[in-house]
């Protein structure tokens, strides 16, 4: 069985990248309707037997009681950045005994039951030393990442983390597979992520974030202007997930 660690920033300082099409508070509340349908998939998924968000933010201690999942505490980790914070979290689970780590991230609003179980079957197959890879839809970022046993692997988001994902694994001889999957693909940094979120996420898939985008007319604001938000082939942003 699989545990879901989700490492969460203060909502306050969440999606800075979207600063240019939407106000703090619509940041703020984009990235707690994603949070939202991240945390609703992840509760469902049968084959992940524990959950556990870090993070110092009071709204995220209420998801976690709502939930009824585990609350890890940021400020008790003794660890400053994503790469320390997640270190520090996957060491404390495996103190525990927990060496099945599945570290997601809460942007990923299109993420469904059929991704996961397929992303989990397959790392399942794989030996004692493995890694499974989910990147974002430009393979750049590390959207979803199961390491077993975590606590053996060192992480390195940020900048082109897909990549570099993949070097550590072959350095700390993990085996290593990537699963590319439209539901696991999409990220939420830019102003194009949410077009496409728009254009392709189906009936079961985002609908917090999808009513949040249509309630505060964000989804009006970016038809209108879709020519404009969506860079030039060639020049993608940085992905850091």
């Amino acid at each position: 069985m699989m545990w879901a660690l989700l490492p969460i920033k203060t909502l306050a300082a969440a999606k800075q990248r979207l600063s240019s099409l939407l106000t703090p508070p619509q940041r703020q509340g984009l990235f707690t309707a994603m949070l939202e349908d991240v945390i609703a998939v992840l509760s469902r998924q049968p084959e992940i037997s524990g959950i556990t968000l870090v993070s110092n933010d009071p709204y995220v201690a209420q998801l976690a009681q709502r939930y009824n999942l585990e609350l890890m505490p940021e400020a008790q980790l003794n660890a400053r950045g994503l790469n320390a914070v997640v270190q520090a979290a996957v060491s404390a689970l495996a103190r525990r005994k927990i060496h099945d780590v599945m570290v997601v991230h809460g942007d990923l609003p299109m993420l469904d039951r059929g991704a996961l179980s397929k992303l989990i079957g397959r790392h399942d197959r794989e030996g004692d030393r493995r890694l499974t890879l989910a990147p974002d839809r430009h393979r750049e970022g590390s959207n979803c990442l199961l390491a077993t046993p975590a606590s053996a692997f060192t992480f390195h988001y940020g900048a082109d983390s897909y990549n570099l994902h993949l070097e550590q694994a072959a350095k700390s001889n993990f085996s290593s597979q990537v699963v590319v999957h439209q539901s696991t693909g999409c990220d939420i940094d830019y102003p194009e992520d949410l077009v496409y979120l728009l254009a392709h996420s189906s009936a079961s898939q985002g609908q917090s974030t999808v009513n949040y985008l249509n309630e505060q007319r964000i989804a009006e604001r970016l038809d209108a202007h879709v020519g404009d938000l969506i860079p030039p082939q060639g020049h993608q942003y940085e992905r850091v997930s």
